[in-house]
């Protein structure tokens, strides 16, 4: 129960770390950073839609008001912690345009070790 309760801080962390370097484009995330933001935003994803379905009766998955206003709010931090996860692969941001190739890099690629051009 103890490593249950100190996993849940974590992601709680990452999270909190996403919304804190919401604006910053520049430096290096990890992977396991970006996987559980990841993680954190399907969460997200799930809870908005459901809530739209029960307490506003949307019939559209994904359209509901709510969900919509959250998926804003979660744009920009989404969009930096990529390009900040290309970054740690020592890749451009330009690589986020093509998306098939970044899932490469940005989810299953380990970052680099040594210093690279963005730290």
């Amino acid at each position: 129960m103890a490593s249950l309760l100190e996993e849940v801080k974590v992601e709680f962390a990452v999270v909190k770390l996403g919304f804190k370097r919401y604006f910053k484009f520049k430096g290096r995330s990890s992977r396991s950073e970006y996987l559980r933001w990841v993680l954190f935003l399907i969460v997200a994803s799930i809870i908005t839609n459901v809530v739209d379905l029960v307490a506003l009766g949307t019939a559209s998955w994904g359209s509901g008001p709510i969900t919509v206003l959250v998926s804003c709010a979660f744009a920009i931090p989404t969009l930096a912690i990529t390009i900040r996860r290309l970054h740690d692969t020592n890749k451009s941001a330009w690589w986020f345009l093509l998306p098939l190739v970044n899932l490469w890099f940005v989810a299953i690629k380990a970052g680099d070790e040594q210093p690279n051009r963005y730290d």
